[in-house]
């Protein structure tokens, strides 16, 4: 577990002993529980408010990816391509021509698996997403609705303070749910 992220856990914890110190105190009336109630309380309190106020680097990720997803929703181009690394033209031209081509009804992030290196200069991430969506396909054919399970597989990094995409990769074949399911076979 990371300092500041998802500190729940020890939160209930400290809450806890410092419940059950309560209550020692309040059957014996020694001073020394009652400090130690206090000073545990006081350290779940500092915990819990330092998760709230500190946003590490896969928290800051976690946050951008359905923000980004609900822009991709709305078509809003201007947000999407803010968070692509502009010195990544092709990756932004392609991401513009999806926007114009595609009419999504609704775009969901499924499954999101984020991790970030620390040890890069920029700070590098990936992040495993599987986005459900449902809309006009917009083929050759003509406009075409469906729904469809995307993997995507994205690179950011962090240059000046703020994520960006470097990359972005629809992996079709990567297998969903752990294997892609064969055909069945008859028999018992």
């Amino acid at each position: 577990m990371i300092p500041f992220e998802q500190s729940t856990a020890a939160v209930l914890g400290l809450g806890i002993l410092a419940i059950t110190a309560g209550g020692w105190f309040l059957h014996s009336r020694s001073r020394p529980f009652a400090v130690a109630g206090a000073v545990l309380a006081a350290l779940g309190a500092a915990a819990d408010l330092t998760d709230r106020l500190v946003v590490t680097d896969r928290e800051a990720i976690v946050d951008l990816l359905p923000r980004l997803a609900a822009a991709a929703e709305r078509r809003d181009a201007a947000t999407v391509l803010a968070a692509i690394d502009p010195a990544i033209r092709p990756l932004r031209e392609e991401a513009q021509a999806l926007l114009d081509r595609l009419r999504p009804e609704e775009i969901r992030i499924t499954r999101l698996d984020v991790t970030v290196d620390r040890s890069a200069a920029p700070r590098t991430a990936t992040a495993d997403l599987l986005v459900r969506y449902v809309g006009d396909v917009g083929g050759p054919g003509g406009p075409a609705t469906g729904q469809a399970i995307v993997p995507l597989a994205l690179r950011l990094h962090k240059p000046a303070g703020v994520w960006l995409v470097t990359e972005a990769r629809i992996d079709d074949d990567a297998p969903l749910g752990g294997r892609r399911p064969g055909p069945r076979r008859g028999g018992g």
